[in-house]
């Protein structure tokens, strides 16, 4: 499940206020009516939290610059193989 960035600041705040996972789930259902994370998901937010400052997943983008470095461009000719001449005989 894809949550906006509120509510995954809520989770983390509340369980480093409260310190109880049922608590932050108990709370979450309450504010925003629909089903809360996974304890497992707001534990790797809130580490993820205090180890680099940002709730926020950045693995995603690495991947894709990553694959972007890779893609070559596509064509008849290949970019490194020089164009060919053609000369009547």
């Amino acid at each position: 499940m894809a949550l906006p960035g509120e509510h995954k600041s809520f989770c983390v705040l509340d369980y480093h206020v409260n310190n109880s996972m049922i608590s932050v789930q108990r709370h979450f259902r309450t504010k925003y009516r629909i089903n809360p994370p996974t304890g497992k998901s707001i534990r790797k937010w809130y580490v993820q939290f205090r180890d680099s400052g940002s709730h926020v997943d950045r693995t995603d983008n690495t991947r894709l610059i990553k694959a972007a470095k890779n893609l070559r461009p596509r064509g008849k000719r290949e970019v490194d193989r020089p164009l060919k001449r053609w000369t009547e005989t």
